[in-house]
């Protein structure tokens, strides 16, 4: 079983959540990559443009774990989330679904991990930091 690591990028010093992904890799090298993507100046995606900036400052972006899954679908459900909590995404609108978009059995994948993630008192005190910006890394 793969397991996915659904990751924000955050603004330095405010943590407001810029960009939801999704990745295999440690977070630590996901973020390298996308800086150094920015770096190339290949591409001029949102994200790009928005990572090309804080660069510009002398700046990184801050990323940090939302969620470890086995299902890649979860992380429309994040950009959905994200979206609808008001965050400024610089993702595209490819995955932002609202939940009536999902087949049933993703809706009942998120349910289940949603229900077993807030059951828990740690994970769920863990994932309200994370949302807060009390918990980062680089």
């Amino acid at each position: 079983m793969t397991t996915y690591r659904i990751y924000a990028l955050c603004e330095p010093g405010t943590e407001e959540i810029r960009y939801v992904g999704i990745t295999k890799q440690t977070l630590r090298a996901r973020l390298r990559s996308h800086i150094n993507e920015a770096k190339r100046e290949i591409g001029s995606s949102y994200r790009e443009n928005w990572i090309r900036k804080l660069l510009g400052q002398g700046l990184e972006p801050d990323i940090l774990l939302l969620e470890e899954t086995d299902d890649p679908e979860v992380e429309g459900y994040w950009i959905t989330a994200c979206r609808e909590a008001g965050f400024q995404l610089v993702n595209g609108l490819a995955l932002c679904k609202g939940l009536n978009s999902h087949s049933e059995e993703v809706k009942q994948k998120i349910a289940e991990a949603s229900r077993r993630m807030w059951a828990d008192p740690e994970k769920k005190a863990e994932i309200s930091r994370k949302i807060t910006g009390a918990t980062t890394g680089r």
